[in-house]
């Protein structure tokens, strides 16, 4: 059995946004609540509570009720919302239209220097991301519990295992921060435990399997290497896209709404430059069309999503044995493009699998996974 969670980090542009917060977030995420009503799809937003509260100490409450609003609401229509931790928000302050914080609030394991200092500042930020969401959202469902939670940044690193052990102990059951075999600056996902859904101990940490029911249980974001040819028959549309946009001067289908950390409020102004645009096409065409490595995150090409999960579960017995997995999105960077190209993944993906296929809220997975009676 295949228990695939669709996923939402429900926050802002980290940098700055172009446009007022409730049209960053909120809007964008309507429209992808209803579409997922439409496929009969159960969403798990994982809610940025650290922003809400920043906002709200701005006076920007209009935005806060906003969100609190629509996720009462999706909570009742048989949605979920859990935790999710940017703890940058409450050393942060506006810079015109963006943000400007300390770059070592980004992670958990870094809030300090001294790391007991920032692990004990960490155990009050997820203590407290998990009663804001069990008192805005019991009153709409009693039986609501946080239980599941995504760091920021996927940055789950450094200091794994001490994080993994404060998420237990705030009664947190689930996990969905890695991406196997992924790496970035902030973490390295290659020594992962190679399964699709794990139980992990803290003392352990990430690499290898605990029994069941200790800890915490990963579900990852699903990833895969793919085979040459299987990357080019999924890739050459997004490549092509990519060398017409840049042709364009880097124009988008549709205006960003913000931009994230670093990434500046005007864009690449190199690539909207005319001279050797058609050199810089060319090799943005070869860069989509060499990438081999690849998440589930929701793009405008779901021939690549269905490659990437057909590839993660082409090692999996799963017809014989549960397999959990997540496909993550940004509804702040979301349009049109992207919620066809879901419908047409989502499709697919009941084509492909049938009735094997099972679409959970973390929420669920973790009453199961629990033995708990209900769904």
């Amino acid at each position: 059995m295949i228990y695939f969670h669709y996923s939402a980090d429900y926050e802002l542009f980290l940098g700055g946004n172009h446009l007022p917060p409730e049209q960053v977030m909120v809007a964008p995420t309507a429209e992808l609540l209803a579409r997922c009503d439409d496929l009969d799809i159960p969403l798990t937003l994982f809610v940025d509570t650290e922003c809400l509260r920043r906002h709200a100490q701005w006076g920007e409450t209009a935005f806060v009720d906003a969100v609190q609003a629509q996720l009462r609401a999706a909570v009742a229509a048989g949605h979920d919302a859990q935790a999710h931790l940017h703890p940058h928000w409450s050393q942060t302050e506006r810079d015109g239209p963006g943000f400007r914080f300390p770059p070592h609030r980004y992670a958990l394991g870094t809030l300090d220097n001294d790391s007991a200092i920032a692990l004990e500042e960490a155990r009050g930020l997820i203590a407290r991301c998990r009663d804001d969401l069990e008192s805005l959202l019991k009153p709409v469902n009693p039986d609501y519990a946080c239980v599941a939670f995504r760091a920021g940044g996927y940055a789950l690193q450094p200091y794994e295992r001490e994080i993994l052990a404060l998420l237990a102990q705030a009664g947190l059951r689930i996990d969905s921060s890695v991406i196997p075999g992924y790496r970035d600056a902030r973490v390295d996902f290659r020594q992962v435990a190679d399964q699709a859904g794990y139980w992990v101990d803290p003392e352990a940490g990430l690499n290898s399997a605990a029994e069941a029911g200790a800890g915490l249980f990963e579900i990852p974001i699903a990833s895969a290497t793919l085979p040459d040819a299987v990357a080019r028959r999924a890739l050459w549309r997004a490549a092509l896209r990519r060398a017409m946009q840049t042709l364009l001067g880097g124009q988008e289908a549709d205006s960003p709404r913000g931009w994230p950390v670093g990434g500046g409020a005007q864009g690449d102004a190199a690539e909207r430059a005319a001279p050797g645009r058609l050199k810089q096409a060319w090799w943005n065409f070869h860069a989509v069309m060499n990438q081999r490595f690849a998440r589930l995150e929701l793009k405008e090409n779901p021939e690549l999503l269905l490659a990437v999960t057909e590839a993660y579960l082409a090692t999996r017995n799963w017809a014989q044995e549960p397999v959990f997995l997540s496909l993550n999105c940004h509804p702040k960077g979301l349009h049109g493009r992207h919620l066809r190209a879901l419908e047409r993944f989502h499709r697919g993906l009941r084509r492909r699998y049938g009735s094997a296929l099972r679409c959970h809220t973390f929420a669920q997975s973790a009453q199961m996974l629990l033995h708990k009676p209900g769904q």
